[in-house]
């Protein structure tokens, strides 16, 4: 695990290859798509996904949205060979 950040942090091409694994793997993400058999509700449901998803709620720092944090574990497992993601209420 050191070496391999010690190449990311050091090596362009390593770095770079992180990075396209990465984003070929989880591509857009996780997208969610309601299926309750009512209009209303799958609408209101994926509204709710959506205000909670594209924005910075869903990160206990704020630093990121979903997207991003399916992005970053990939990066990690990738990189370390695991990720731990705790899930804060």
């Amino acid at each position: 695990r050191a070496r391999a950040r010690d190449l990311e942090r050091n090596n362009p091409y390593f770095a770079r290859g992180l990075r396209v694994r990465s984003a070929n793997i989880v591509g857009t993400g996780i997208l969610a798509t309601p299926q309750t058999g009512r209009d209303a509700d799958d609408k209101l449901l994926a509204d709710r996904w959506r205000l909670w998803a594209d924005t910075t709620l869903c990160d206990a720092r704020g630093r990121t949205n979903f997207y991003g944090l399916q992005a970053l574990a990939m990066r990690c497992i990738d990189q370390a060979g695991e990720v731990l993601i705790r899930r804060v209420w």
